[in-house]
């Protein structure tokens, strides 16, 4: 059976969607604006639901209207938590480089993306020093105007400096 771990923000609700247009088992393991530190005690239960269910798949999943990630983007801090400060302080920077590297009016896709890699990322590395088992980490957005998911930009490049000769 192909199981899956899908690390989802509770604000978004996304569980039954998921479930219906993903037909896999599914685990979901949350924190919010999927700004989860990943330090030991999160990556021992991550890594029990991986060795205890087979999961293959992890998803990292955002909706685009995610609340934390818009209060972040309009610098509205509504919630005051010390744990979602360097959550808030990081997408505010990634809004501030995506205005000078890319020309668009949506931001968000790009910034949501450039967010999640940095998560499968840091999953990633962590994952691969204490398990062998083969795993695929992909990021998705989904979508509230058209009710789909879509995959991340996963080959995006931010730069933490732009300087022209």
């Amino acid at each position: 059976m192909n199981e899956t771990l899908f690390l989802v923000c509770p604000s978004d609700c996304l569980e039954a969607r998921i479930n219906k247009q993903y037909t896999t088992v599914n685990y979901f393991y949350t924190s919010l604006g999927n700004s989860f530190n990943i330090d030991q005690g999160a990556l021992k239960n991550i890594q029990e639901l991986i060795t205890n269910h087979s999961i293959k798949n992890i998803y990292f999943v955002l909706s685009s209207d995610n609340r934390f990630i818009l209060d972040a983007l309009k610098g509205h801090f509504i919630f005051k938590d010390k744990r979602l400060a360097s959550f808030y302080k990081e997408i505010r920077e990634h809004k501030h480089l995506s205005k000078k590297t890319w020309i668009t009016d949506n931001n968000e896709h790009l910034i949501i993306s450039h967010f999640l890699n940095k998560n499968i990322e840091q999953l990633d590395l962590k994952l691969h020093s204490i398990t062998t088992n083969p795993l695929s980490i992909k990021g998705l957005i989904f979508d509230s105007l058209t009710n789909n998911f879509l995959p991340i930009y996963s080959n995006l490049t931010m730069i933490n400096k732009h300087q022209l000769n």
